[in-house]
Parts: structure tokens; sequence; C-alpha cells
């Protein structure tokens, strides 16, 4: 029922142990997960480090030149008062065009912007604007932020141990990403997110990803639930706590809670800001953008044949034929390509701290029915429904209500704090929940 990006690995890091193909069609798919927990009889993905939907390398490219990259910004270039968007591009470089400007499509480009000499070109079909402010129903921007690889109860097997070993890599991949975005300059600043509240410490550190891995992750457990029941395997490193020590790292729970399985080395990141410090490193690094429909970002069709794509129709009537087609456009990827994907809606909702005021929660909590998420700047933000099968963007009063009433009857105090926001994710799924290589 839960809905989480857990982060990123480059093209470069999967295990060629998740190489598999569907029908005998497509070969060289690149990892692609998404992290949902189980409802009812679906299986399920898990936590950890997933992208958000598939990517096809196509066909690799030949020799290539590297876009220009910009330089370490001064004090007076990095914080301008009105950024304008970057330029819409009047050509587009026949080396590697990605579709999809999330998670998945962005360590991509970063990777490839990094190791070697391709132009790069991100393609989105969405304004750059409403992604900055969180208008859209894209997982990257819908994720709590979990990296907790078991935290839907994943067993034993190649999946776990990519997850595990995906959350170990976090803190040098937040770094490196941060550090990027920093040096972008004025050239990234209007890729910076905008919080929804104005919140002045997000003008203080822009590029900090919200990167948090003290705390761990704590599994609260009620009388003969599904966490009651459970045994983590031996090599997960979790804690059983019993009512009186759940209860000294979070005093909060309900009274019902009668323990829980703590995991001390997970961690959490704030997913959105982690999606605009991307942009604004892969930008740095010459990645070129073109978001928006009335620009030609969204790509319309694609020609496939052979075992290749051929061309790439744009929006605006423009035909591409790219050495590269890289395709990372979450839920929507069934318009581009044969694939079973379909969306799985998720409904949230954030609360706010007020100021000064002591946190209610010092770590991740997932129960069996909700997660609560609280954030460095405050936020804490619960989720989610399932929802199969659809595209609705529309927060409901059922959705909203499960939310709440999952979320009061794990940490009563949570009442009393404003909801600061609500929101719609979309999840892309396959039918047996695992990735497509």
């Amino acid at each position: 029922m839960v809905s989480s990006f857990s982060g990123i690995l480059s093209s470069s890091s999967l295990s060629s142990s998740f190489l598999r193909t569907k029908q005998n069609k497509w070969r060289h798919y690149m990892s692609s997960y998404y992290n949902q927990e189980e409802e009812e009889e679906e299986s399920n993905l898990g936590g950890g480090v997933f992208f958000d939907g598939p990517t096809d390398f196509i066909r690799s490219s030949s020799s290539m030149t590297r876009a220009s990259s910009s330089t370490t910004p001064t004090e007076e270039t990095f914080a301008p008062q009105n950024p304008s968007p970057p330029p819409i591009p009047t050509s587009i470089p026949k080396d590697v065009v990605i579709i999809g400007a999330g998670l998945a499509g962005l360590s991509t480009a970063l990777h490839l912007a990094r190791t070697s000499t391709h132009h790069i070109t991100i393609l989105d079909g969405q304004k750059l604007n409403d992604q900055v402010e969180g208008k859209t129903t894209a997982g990257s921007f819908a994720a709590a932020g979990m990296l907790a690889p078991h935290s839907e109860r994943l067993p034993t097997g190649p999946l776990l141990d990519l997850c595990l070993k995906s959350r170990d890599m976090y803190s040098d991949f937040v770094s490196a990403v941060e550090d990027m975005a920093q040096k972008s300059g004025a050239e990234g600043f209007p890729f910076l997110y905008k919080s929804p509240n104005g919140d002045d410490d997000d003008n203080k550190t822009p590029w900090d990803v919200g990167y948090i891995s003290s705390g761990g992750f704590l599994a609260p457990a009620f009388a003969g639930d599904v966490v009651a029941t459970w045994a983590p395997p031996p090599s997960s490193n979790a804690i059983w706590l019993d009512k009186n020590q759940v209860r000294e790292l979070e005093p909060r729970l309900h009274g019902d809670v009668v323990g829980g399985w703590w995991f001390p080395e997970d961690a959490s990141v704030d997913a959105r800001k982690l999606t605009c410090s991307l942009r604004a490193a892969c930008v740095g690094m010459g990645v070129q953008f073109l978001c928006g429909e009335e620009c030609g970002g969204l790509v319309k069709s694609l020609e496939l044949g052979g075992g290749k794509c051929k061309e790439v129709r744009l929006s605006d009537g423009r035909i591409l034929s790219p050495n590269t087609v890289i395709v990372a456009n979450g839920s929507w990827m069934r318009d581009l390509l044969p694939v079973p994907i379909t969306p799985h809606k998720g409904q949230s909702f954030s609360l706010r701290m007020p100021p000064n005021t002591p946190p209610i929660l010092s770590r991740v909590l997932f129960a069996q029915d909700t997660y609560i998420v609280p954030k460095a700047d405050g936020r804490i933000v619960v989720g989610a429904t399932v929802e199969a099968g659809t595209f609705d963007k529309h927060v409901t009063p059922a959705g909203l209500m499960h939310c709440i009433s999952n979320a009061l009857h794990l940490v009563p105090s949570l009442s009393t704090l404003p909801i600061e926001e609500t929101w719609v994710g979309l999840r892309p799924t396959t039918p047996d929940k695992g990735p497509i290589l």
C-alpha cells in the first residue's frame, strides 16, 4: 500500500543477476523498480534503492564530445533574485535523448555526463515550473523518501541484496549531487525546489537534499499484525524492541503498540529536493533540458523496428533520430513502448511541526497500514493509498481519511498538527511487481 521513492542507481551499478527478457523482445532494458507495499494478494518490491521507471538503452552511441560544464559560481551568481528558466534549445544533439525528467532519467543523465563525452538531452512533457513547485503526479516528487530495504518485508534474495547495497552507497551519492548542484550556479537556480510554505531554510542551504542517516527505521507492531508475526532475515541487523524499549525510541507511539523491529542502519531523503538538486547537477554538467509540451518536450511516439528506436516524434512536430534513446517516463511508459506497466495511484499528505517545537518523531515509522516520515525541515510525510490502474490525480475524502486514520492510530499526537499539503503520485508497476530489464 505504500509508495516511497528510495533512491537511485546509475546504469553501471546494476547486477547482471537482474537481467531478463520479456517475450524475447526487449533485451537491453536497464533495471527499474518502485517501492510499494503489499495489499491483499499483491506481492511487493520493498524499500531500498529503486528507479521509478524502466529505461531502454536501444543503441549505444559512438565518438562524441561533452557539452560544456559550468564554472564554480561566485557568491553573487549563486543567489539570483528572479532566476530565469533555461533557454529553449534550438537544436537537439543526436547523441543521447532521455525521455523523462524524474529520478531515473536524471540519475542516468548525470552518470553519463560524468563518465562519457556524450551530448545529453532530457525531454519531459511537463513545464519546468510545474515540476519545481510540485504540481505533478510523477513518482519522484510524490515519494516519501525512505531508504529502508526491509520496510516492506522482502524475502532474502537478489532484490534485497541490491536494495541493501544501494542504501549503503547513498551517503556518497547525495554528497556528490549536492556538490555538483552547488557548482551549477545561476544555471541551476531555475531548478531549485520551491517549498509550499516558503521555508527560508531552503534559501540558506538550497541544494541540501534532506538526507538523514541517524535514527534508523522503526517498524512498530500491534498484537497479531503482520509486523508482530514477521521475522526479518538474520543478515538485516534488526533489533526487536519490547513495548517499553520501543517507547524509549518513540514516546508518542500508541499505547497498544506491543513492540517493534528497529533497523538502525536505514535512512531517508527528501525526494523532491533530491530531484531538483539532480536537475541542477545535470545542467551544470552540460545536460540540455526541453520541458513542456509547448516547447516540444512531450514525446508523442517512437518508431521502433529491428530492436532499435528509429525516430522520436515530438509534440511540436520535430522528428529526432538520436543514437541512443533512454525511456524513463515511469507510469506513462506504455504510451511509448509495449511494456506491461500500469500506474498505482497513491494519496499522501504532510503535516508541519510548529517553529521552535521539539519534534514529535525522531525516525521513520513503517507499520502495517501506514508510514510516517519526519523531514529535516519540520515536515512530516504520511501515506499512502494504493489504487491500481488509474491515472486519476485527485485527492479524495476516502483516500485522505485512510491515511489520516491509520497515522493517528499509530501516533495519536499527530492530530494537533496542521495539514500542510496533500498530493497524488503514480507508481509504475509491473504485473509481477518485478523489474523490467
